[in-house]
């Protein structure tokens, strides 16, 4: 009776129970529950569906075949794998110190896995192989503790242990440590030994015992993990002696690992990248790409990620560009034709659908569930008179080209010339002059306004991330922080006797800023005892991804990236499983500039990411013109009572920014409206057997659609 009454409160958090012959458990936490489980509940029928409970005397008798680290468990675990196919089945299961701590995406993100590596017990032992996928979820829904919840099912099991016994984890070096702390929690969740299999950093091996390293790891009975950076991973494959060599390759290349998981995926995003070409040789067929924004500014870079998991799936790179890359780009803008409107429809409804068995994708709207609302604004910051005059002189002076790549590879040099002046007018001199000239920080526009955020943030008890493309800008703020801590300046209340020191008061992080350091910083920053290190400097290209930062809880955007995954990643690390508070994030945009025109297109590709990954409808917001025209610069004066026709933000700090600041805010928008999914514009059921017609048309001839010339 008390099964029975347990289990139906956990109804409406029990998801996906069956899924061929395979059953999960949803989370068993109070948060879901008036009753604690872990004391109250004894039965192992407790956690498992109904339709499970023939077989559990199965999994829990002596002489059934199960994982020696279930055996004489109290409870059952959560099962993947039911293999009820044989007379004495071997359950795949994930332990139950970690499953009652999964949420029911995370159970759903599990099973997907092993699904696509291994399909079922039945079919391995029929000889089908599994294949490779994407955990595509957004950042901060805990897709490395869905990864170890899936390895640690897999390693220990007598059967899949015979197939997967040597893991490699490849991730860019600020995160190698995080996979290693990650593992020592959930291996000693709840006190619980949970660590069935070694788990090795291979950056923290000394140079001379790598080899060996990697030998006993490849070579030895035991399950175990690898875990490297990307730059390791190529460094032990190309800098190795040639006596090395061979033996190198072996561990990593050919054979190399029995299955691999390639954190932040999206780095293979160019096949003539160093990483992509060792890719190529890589022999090993069970392959996992987590990445959190898998769309980065090209569709073709999405291809390039799938091609890693599911070679072919998508044809070949004409075929793509032609039936998926082109369509929906073309489709994108607010001047496209209603055909290519259509057809960009269409093209990203068969993508999505062709992509979804291999590609698991939740979006950031599950947290709307889980923590406190986000408010994400996007602040139109109006440069100084001094930055108008020296970004119009700048301008001036810029050569003129022609041709499409000529001209992209000049915008690119040209980004470079004028984005120091929307930091600060004299930041493109800097060199040659004298700092007590560089330290009128007055003349910033966007430095007026971070410092008033710094100083709101410390009136409310708030920590803040502060994220720039350009560590030039961030060894700026840092001046002017140490500045205003040299002279005295910093004075937030009456009692405050805090400064600006480094590593004290603020942290900086940057591409030379060793793995274990980073990792020190951040445990520093995230202990809510320690209320003194309040605000950290970040370089967008560093420090954006795969970290949690939740000790912060706002966030400043200072400068937007070329590539809206950055800026959407950073924000992402305050925004996730974990964070108590409600987030906000700023991200200050100058007026009329070039960052302007970046800021518009990070829109557009945004709008795609959602049209292909979550099948959302978007509203065009620009059209191809507004795109291309980066030069275009007409500042916006400011005229006195400018500020009173904006509506109020709901943001206070915001709020008083624009109150105290009227003359350095043009406007401002929240981020997220750009992408809200327009329902009524979805494809109606005729229209999707449409285009699948359609689409079948165009594979057979791959020269014509139907309907081009229309």
């Amino acid at each position: 009776m008390l099964a029975r009454s347990v289990g139906s409160s956990l109804s409406r958090v029990l998801q996906n129970l069956q899924n061929r012959g395979r059953f999960v458990v949803a989370r068993c936490q109070p948060l879901f529950l008036s009753v604690n489980l872990k004391k109250d509940c004894e039965l192992p029928s407790i956690l498992i569906a109904e339709s499970c409970q023939k077989h559990s005397n199965q999994v829990n008798s002596e002489d059934g075949a199960v994982c020696g680290h279930w055996q004489n468990s109290a409870r059952n675990p959560a099962v993947l794998d039911s293999d009820t196919d044989v007379k004495k089945p071997t359950p795949v299961a994930i332990h139950l110190a970690i499953a009652n701590h999964l949420l029911p995406h995370q159970f759903e993100g599990v099973q997907f896995m092993y699904d696509n590596a291994f399909g079922s017990l039945a079919q391995g032992r029929n000889g089908v192989s599994g294949g490779g996928c994407i955990l595509a979820d957004a950042p901060g829904l805990g897709k490395t503790f869905q990864c170890i919840a899936f390895i640690h099912a897999v390693l220990p099991h007598p059967v899949l242990s015979a197939k997967v016994k040597k893991i490699l984890i490849l991730a860019p070096t600020n995160v190698i440590i995080n996979w290693r702390d990650e593992f020592n929690k959930w291996l000693n969740i709840d006190g619980a030994n949970l660590k069935t299999f070694d788990v090795t950093v291979l950056n923290l091996v000394p140079r001379k015992n790598r080899l060996p390293t990697l030998m006993k790891w490849h070579n030895g009975d035991h399950p175990s993990v690898m875990i490297s950076s990307y730059g390791m991973y190529r460094q032990s494959l190309e800098d190795s002696a040639s006596t090395e060599s061979a033996a190198f390759h072996k561990y990593l290349q050919n054979p190399g690992p029995d299955m691999i998981f390639f954190d932040e995926a999206h780095m293979f995003k160019n096949l003539k990248t160093k990483y992509a070409n060792l890719l190529s040789k890589l022999k090993t067929k069970l392959r996992i790409c987590i990445t959190g924004t898998p769309v980065q500014n090209h569709l073709r870079e999405y291809y390039i990620v799938i091609n890693v998991v599911r070679p072919g799936v998508l044809g070949d790179r004409k075929h793509f560009n032609q039936a998926y890359a082109t369509p929906i780009t073309k489709g994108g803008t607010k001047d496209a034709t209603p055909f290519e409107v259509q057809r960009m429809k269409s093209q990203s409804y068969i993508l999505y659908e062709t992509l979804k068995p291999y590609v698991l994708r939740r979006d950031s709207s599950v947290l709307a569930h889980l923590i406190s609302p986000m408010l994400d604004y996007a602040v139109i910051v109006r440069p100084s008179p001094a930055q108008i005059r020296v970004y119009q002189d700048l301008l001036r002076l810029l050569p003129v080209v022609r041709g499409e790549k000529k001209w992209m590879k000049q915008a690119m040099t040209n980004y470079f010339d004028l984005s120091p002046v929307w930091l600060h007018p004299l930041q493109p001199f800097s060199k040659v002059l004298p700092d007590s000239v560089m330290k009128d920080f007055g003349l910033s526009s966007k430095l007026v306004l971070l410092m008033e955020i710094i100083k709101a943030c410390e009136k409310v008890g708030d920590k803040l991330l502060v994220f720039s493309t350009s560590v030039d800008s961030l060894k700026l703020i840092k001046k002017m922080l140490q500045h205003y801590d040299e002279c005295n300046q910093w004075h937030v209340g009456a009692d405050e006797n805090w400064g600006w020191k480094e590593d004290f008061d603020f942290s900086f992080i940057h591409g030379e800023t060793s793995p274990v350091k980073r990792d020190s910083i951040r445990s520093r920053f995230n202990d809510p005892n320690n209320q003194r290190i309040r605000l950290s400097l970040i370089s967008t290209k560093s420090g954006s991804q795969g970290t949690s930062w939740t000790g912060a809880n706002r966030v400043v955007i200072f400068d937007a990236s070329w590539n809206h995954a950055d800026d959407f990643q950073a924000r992402c690390r305050v925004y996730r499983i974990g964070q108590t508070k409600p987030t906000f994030v700023y991200r200050l945009i100058a007026q009329g500039t070039m960052e302007e025109r970046i800021y518009n297109r990070q829109v557009t590709r945004t709008s795609t990411s959602h049209r292909v990954l979550d099948e959302h409808q978007i509203l065009r917001q620009f059209t191809a013109a507004e795109l291309e025209e980066l030069y275009h610069f007409k500042p916006i004066p400011y005229v006195e009572g400018d500020e009173r026709k904006l509506d109020p933000p709901k943001d206070r700090l915001l709020a008083n920014l624009i109150q105290s600041h009227p003359e350095a805010i043009v406007s401002y928008k929240v981020h997220t409206d750009y992408f809200v999914n327009q329902v009524d514009e979805h494809l109606t059921d005729e229209e999707r057997e449409a285009a699948w017609q359609n689409h079948k048309q165009f594979e057979s001839n791959e020269d014509t659609f139907p309907g081009v010339n229309q």
